[in-house]
């Protein structure tokens, strides 16, 4: 996951809150529980199995375009804050910070 060639967010493994749910569901399992990880760096899920009978019939999905939307804004985001970091260990890039 750590590496020195590779930046910390190259590779977006992160799971929405919904898409947890769903992998649980489809797994067999129900979410009972979730903390307030908009508060904290981990989303953590408690889940109880089901038996076959009682698993959902439909999922609660993030919708794909959000998706596609949040990765987007990700990269820009990761590139700007790059480039800065970058000036900053630059003098001659913003002689104003000098």
């Amino acid at each position: 996951m750590f590496s020195p060639l590779h930046p910390i967010d190259s590779h977006p493994f992160q799971f929405s809150r919904k898409s947890l749910d769903a992998l649980l569901s489809v797994s067999g399992f129900k979410p009972v529980y979730a903390n307030r990880y908009f508060d904290s760096d981990a989303l953590v899920v408690v889940a109880q199995k089901q038996p076959y009978s009682a698993r959902a019939a439909s999922l609660n999905m993030d919708d794909p375009q959000d998706v596609v939307a949040f990765m987007t804004r990700w990269g820009e985001t990761t590139e700007y804050f790059e480039n800065e970091l970058r000036n900053l260990d630059d003098p001659t890039a913003n002689p104003q910070r000098s």
